[in-house]
């Protein structure tokens, strides 16, 4: 049996950074669209940074209809606003098992965002 979406459950599951399921809940909350971009954009930035998940970061993407063009900008932006906030932890580099390179995330980002239309 589905529980209802509420906005408790919402708050929730943003607390907790389960960003994906937070865009489900939004959704059937109807909320205003740029509620709902704000937290698609962090499911997006998590699957990038966080995770280093090429196939899940475009399929998010593709899910949430943002353009290739828009999420570079957006990662490039969020990269930037966490150096200079000094939250340089997911920027550092990470094994990556398809180079077998450790990749800072302008490498990995510049190796997703070649490699776009065979991911």
């Amino acid at each position: 049996m589905e529980e209802k979406a509420t906005h408790e459950k919402l708050k929730i599951e943003i607390e907790q950074g389960n960003f994906e399921r937070a865009v489900i809940l939004a959704l059937e909350l109807d909320l205003k669209p740029d509620e709902i971009t704000d937290i698609k954009l962090k499911a997006l930035w998590q699957m990038a940074a966080n995770n280093r998940n090429r196939v899940g970061t475009k399929k998010l993407a593709d899910d949430f209809e943002i353009s290739k063009e828009k999420l570079k900008v957006f990662l490039e932006k969020k990269a930037d606003e966490q150096r200079r906030e000094g939250n340089e932890r997911l920027l550092m580099p990470r094994y990556e098992h398809q180079s077998g390179k450790y990749l800072d995330f302008e490498e990995w980002m510049e190796k997703f965002f070649k490699f776009w239309s065979k991911v």
